[in-house]
């Protein structure tokens, strides 16, 4: 057991301690534990190990701006590649599958990769001053254990409200959240903690502002790819989205959006209706 809580470098002996404590807290059976209070038959020593594993344990603030910063560092990462390859003309799909995979590289390098080489910290939660530790024993986590934590568990989020739960064990008194107890992990703070406060409530004001940019964009782009206010009358989104699963067969969505849009600003609907087509496709071709 000695060779378990051998310190992994010098200047981290109370850092070291503190998860011992926390492990030791964390790991006691059958017993109600509260952040500020003890009852009067618990021992002054146990009561002294728990207070110091409670406040040892990051808050809830703190773990989301953690969460920003390696969200931030993926989204950033595949917004570049996406740009990139549409600079480059690539296609719609194309683009996409690019982004989705150049982010989820990112991540897992911000989370696992980095976690491994900072012995227990995300790149999130090494700017803010945090470690995760496994609860059992104290020991730093890996990047094995990361994989399974933050990116494995995190799928659950697609169950509806699972996240809302999450959050809700996170900001609780025992500070630990439902993918922590699965996982069997703690979040601790480290001697740079209190010192950054800042960086984490700035990573949580831009990840937050970022994502609802992103959202906005991606709505007034869709809104605008499938505008049909410049129609001549009589056009709807019905014809627009029959005309679009004809023509992607055989041209890119891009392309076939300028097509319709050129056609429903030129052709009279009746005509369009009759698929008296060619001469305005022939000129909308040569357009876009």
């Amino acid at each position: 057991m000695a060779n378990l809580w051998a310190r992994p470098r010098d200047d981290e002996d109370d850092e070291w301690q503190v998860a011992r404590a926390a492990a030791a807290s964390a790991a006691a059976p059958d017993r109600d534990r509260e952040p500020i209070g003890f009852a009067d038959e618990q021992e002054p020593a146990d009561a002294d190990a728990d207070l110091d594993a409670y406040a040892a344990r990051a808050s809830f603030g703190y773990r989301l701006g953690a969460v920003c910063i390696d969200a931030g560092a993926a989204s950033g990462a595949a917004l570049v590649a996406g740009l990139s390859a549409a600079a480059a003309g690539a296609g719609d799909r194309t683009t996409v599958v690019l982004a989705g995979v150049v982010w989820m590289a990112t991540w897992l390098a911000a989370t696992a990769g980095v976690t491994e080489l900072s012995g227990g910290a995300t790149l999130g939660k090494l700017a803010g001053g945090m470690r995760v530790v496994h609860a059992r024993d104290g020991r730093p986590l890996g990047a094995e254990g990361s994989f399974v934590r933050d990116s494995l568990l995190r799928l659950l989020y697609a169950v509806p409200f699972f996240w809302l739960v999450d959050s809700a064990f996170a900001s609780g008194d025992d500070r630990r959240a439902l993918r922590d107890r699965m996982a069997g992990t703690l979040v601790l703070r480290t001697a740079r903690y209190g010192a950054r406060a800042g960086v984490v409530s700035l990573a949580a004001t831009i990840g937050i502002a970022g994502s609802l940019a992103a959202v906005g964009l991606g709505i007034r782009d869709d809104l605008r790819r499938h505008d049909v206010r410049g129609a001549l009358p009589g056009y709807t989104m019905a014809d627009r989205n029959a005309f679009m699963f004809d023509c992607t067969r055989r041209l890119g969505p891009q392309r076939c959006g300028c097509i319709y849009d050129h056609i429903s600003r030129q052709l009279p609907y009746e005509r369009f209706v009759a698929g008296d087509l060619f001469g305005a496709l022939r000129d909308a071709e040569r357009a876009c």
